[in-house]
């Protein structure tokens, strides 16, 4: 964004106009000028809308809202990371706000991806397909690695045999997860009574920060 020249005091009261036109002919190209920063200008059938928003500096402290206003800014976390915040009406400066974003590429929709959701919650999911003899010896325990890692901590991860045929096997099949699983992966061990699993596998969904 340009640095606006902006003439305060203009028109001056003692002054003649046409002693003060060419700072006044400044002020007004000044209007137009700062209007079409991120904005729709004049002449516009969207005029004074934003077209885009930006925050070129950030908050080091949550700021204080009103009754009935929400607050969106960013802020320096520990990290060194800068993210969007949104803050509910009616806070003191300080209080918690809400994280809107973080630094992770979110993956389109598929089998395999992660997401983020406000608060700073990450979410990973995918799948493991091809249990064989060895997979389904519970002796034999194998690993999920995440790509990319969570940035600080992995809570819980969840998991959802299934199989690959016409016919249901005959008994169940379980994937058991170590806890707690790492930042990094997570390790598993599948046990079941039954082959009709093979060639089949499991969905999963971590969740961590």
């Amino acid at each position: 964004m340009p640095n606006i020249t902006y003439n305060l005091g203009i028109p001056n009261t003692p002054n003649d106009p046409s002693v003060d036109q060419p700072k006044m002919k400044i002020n007004n190209d000044a209007n137009d000028t700062i209007w079409d920063v991120d904005h729709y200008g004049f002449n516009d059938n969207n005029g004074g809308k934003h077209n885009v928003i930006r925050f070129p500096a950030f908050q080091t402290l949550t700021p204080a809202t009103g009754a009935f206003e929400w607050a969106e800014y960013t802020r320096l976390l520990a990290s060194g990371a800068v993210e969007t915040f949104w803050k509910r009406p009616n806070t003191i400066a300080g209080a918690t706000d809400i994280q809107m974003t973080t630094n992770i590429a979110v993956s389109p929709v598929g089998i395999n991806g992660q997401t983020f959701l406000p608060g700073g919650i990450i979410v990973k999911w995918g799948n493991f397909i091809g249990f064989n003899a060895a997979s389904q010896n519970p002796a034999i325990v194998k690993t999920v690695n995440f790509v990319p890692v969570f940035p600080t901590n992995c809570f819980a991860v969840f998991t959802q045999v299934f199989w690959i045929g016409a016919t249901a096997p005959s008994s169940e099949g379980v994937v058991n997860t170590k806890a707690p699983a790492s930042v990094g992966s997570f390790t598993w061990q599948f046990n079941t009574n039954s082959s009709q699993f093979t060639g089949g596998g499991f969905y999963w969904l971590a969740i961590g920060n």
